[in-house]
């Protein structure tokens, strides 16, 4: 079905992509009707294309991440903090980082949604602090965390 919202939009030239496209509805046949064209018009709000589904593994110690693609990408962030009162990522690459501060025991879980500018502990939206600035990831670049290991799942990004 066409309708109903975005939905990916795989072109020929490209079969390991995709866009997000919404149909923007309506039909133009072709003039000869020997020979039946059809037109089919589609709106796709984000200029990127979208490729292969990625995931790392990052730790306080900094590590090498590459986005894929040759557009930036918006991880979402999963980490179990360690016992403490603060828990921090870190794109040491552009110094942008996001810092949560909570009674961690360990036993909680932080998930960051960089594209929504989000922040979650136990699935309860969660404050970051004022100077913490949500990152993408472009190229590669160094990521560490202040400690715990934490995974960042995207997808790739083409213009």
């Amino acid at each position: 079905a066409l309708s109903g919202g975005e939905k990916a939009l795989v072109l020929d030239d490209a079969p390991e992509r995709y866009m997000l496209a919404r149909y923007r509805g309506g039909a133009e046949q072709g003039r000869n009707a020997h020979m039946p064209n059809l037109t089919l018009g589609f709106y796709c709000a984000d200029p990127a294309a979208y490729g292969q589904r990625r995931s790392e593994q990052v730790s306080a110690s900094q590590r090498a991440v590459a986005a894929g693609g040759n557009y930036r990408a918006y991880p979402t962030v999963t980490c179990r903090p360690p016992a403490g009162s603060s828990w921090t990522i870190t794109n040491v690459s552009t110094g942008r980082f996001v810092r949560v501060e909570a009674s961690f025991t360990g036993a909680q879980t932080v998930v960051l949604d960089m594209r929504a500018e989000r922040c979650t502990v136990n699935g309860a939206d969660w404050p970051v602090t004022v100077a913490s600035d949500f990152f993408s990831l472009d190229g590669v670049q160094q990521i560490k965390t202040s400690g715990g290991t934490a995974t960042l799942e995207w997808e790739e990004r083409w213009l």
